[in-house]
């Protein structure tokens, strides 16, 4: 009877590098000299090097020293699209083949089969795995990602969500969280684990840059990427941790912007946790959500072939979009993304002449401030002064209260946008029923608003 007891204690408090060495033990008696009667050491060292990597993924994840029994059972449904995004030691010049990928979660569901044989687990805690779906080869080397106009949609859609007074102050809290991270990873073409162990101190005002465009502009350092390469990408990103900086202030949190402190981190009703994130699992689940919420997954779905849209699809559309909206080149767009050039142009040269022809007349956002030229109603150009005590309060505005405005050039005319929720977009209609959302107001001086809800 003690025996039994302490072996189910023992069962309890076994964590995964336990269970990994006890395999290793294991498997280790059957190597032979002679082939099919047992493993050989070559394909002893292949399956331990693919397990490496999920040894390494359930530490990345803070579960090195969690009982089996307590680790989540979904821990597994992203383990593929991780090995994918993990730097590569040798043939950096080529990607992972999705065969080489399920292999290795393969490898991991062996181990727990084998943990449920010698009953160290029971079926209800085998994680759950998902391999990568086959392509043909000519597909092997495209990327699904959406196009500007859903970006736009599914962006409206989760700002409205974190806008919405009618959600708790956490929910709406952790509803800003999700909106500022999809809008860096749009912004940036970020791999996930960049962005998910993005610190304060790889942010901060671009060097080479000085003036207005100083404070608009953000360098991010990247110390250690997918292809071992170090970069540093400077974007139009300030106002987005500027963002973030306002839901943590408002929230009581104190964050020392030049500090190893995480960018996004978790918060709970009456605390928060600087040293973790949420799994890559949950912010699939929230890009799911909302997109289920705006009809994209059900449109998607329905395309010949179907389109499946994941956080990390954003890097997709990061690349295409430089391509087709701002003319960069190959070497520029590798060099941005950390990628060699004729990967990236395999990858992500979904350059159609739909995407193309789809192109609207509006400039880059509040970076395009610096050419705009302000007019007054007769459309002749304000004083230079005035011109740049316009442009200050406009960017001030947009960088201080990314929520609230924005700017863009559309049709060539600079136009200052207030971002409106669904609330404000009701009690306008009840005073002006004939107001349309997106409307663009000229006042006297001739300076144009465009108050917008959604796209």
């Amino acid at each position: 009877g003690t025996k039994r007891k302490n072996a189910g204690v023992l069962r309890q408090s076994l964590n995964t590098t336990e269970l990994i060495r006890r395999y290793e033990e294991f498997q280790q008696k059957r190597i032979k000299l002679i082939t099919k009667r047992g493993l050989t050491q070559e394909s002893f060292d292949a399956k331990f090097q693919k397990l490496s990597y999920w040894q390494e993924y359930i530490k990345e994840k803070g579960f090195e020293h969690k009982p089996l029994h307590e680790i989540p059972k979904d821990i597994g449904m992203v383990f593929a699209e991780w090995v994918d995004d993990r730097p590569k030691q040798v043939y950096k010049d080529k990607p992972r083949s999705i065969e080489t990928i399920n292999a290795v979660v393969g490898a991991a569901q062996a181990l727990y089969w084998w943990a449920i044989d010698k009953t160290y687990i029971n079926s209800d805690h085998m994680p759950k795995f998902k391999r990568l779906d086959s392509i043909s080869k000519d597909e092997s080397e495209e990327r699904d990602c959406l196009w500007e106009d859903e970006w736009h949609q599914l962006e409206d859609h989760l700002l409205q969500q974190w806008k919405d007074k009618n959600q708790k102050e956490i929910t709406r809290a952790i509803n800003g969280q999700t909106y500022w991270y999809f809008k860096l990873l749009y912004s940036t073409g970020m791999r996930l684990r960049e962005v998910n162990n993005l610190r304060w101190n790889q942010v901060t005002a671009p060097i080479h840059e000085k003036g207005r465009r100083k404070e608009i502009l953000r360098s991010i350092y990247i110390g250690k990427t997918k292809t071992g390469r170090k970069r540093t990408i400077t974007c139009e990103v300030a106002y987005i941790f500027n963002g973030l900086h306002k839901i943590y202030q408002d929230r009581g949190i104190e964050i020392d912007r030049k500090s190893d402190t995480r960018v996004f981190f978790k918060l709970h009703t009456n605390r928060y946790d600087l040293d973790s994130w949420v799994t890559d699992k949950t912010m699939v689940d929230r890009l799911d959500k909302a997109m289920k919420e705006t009809g994209l997954y059900q449109k998607l779905e329905k395309e010949m072939p179907p389109r499946r849209i994941t956080p990390n699809s954003a890097r997709h559309y990061v690349a295409t979009y430089k391509k087709v909206n701002e003319n960069w080149d190959w070497d520029k767009i590798a060099l941005f993304l950390g990628h060699e050039p004729e990967m990236t142009r395999r990858r992500y040269s979904k350059v159609t002449s739909a995407m193309l022809s789809a192109k609207e007349e509006i400039g880059t956002g509040l970076a395009a401030i610096e050419q705009a030229v302000f007019k007054d109603r007769d459309g002749n150009p304000h004083p230079d002064s005035y011109q740049e005590e316009v442009r200050n309060v406009l960017a001030n505005s947009a960088l201080t209260n990314p929520e609230h405005w924005g700017f863009e050039m559309i049709n060539g005319e600079p136009t200052q946008v207030i971002l409106l929720s669904e609330q404000d977009l009701k009690e306008i209609k009840e005073e002006n029923p004939d107001f349309e959302d997106g409307s663009i107001w000229s006042l006297r001086d001739g300076s144009r608003y465009l108050l917008r809800c959604k796209r």
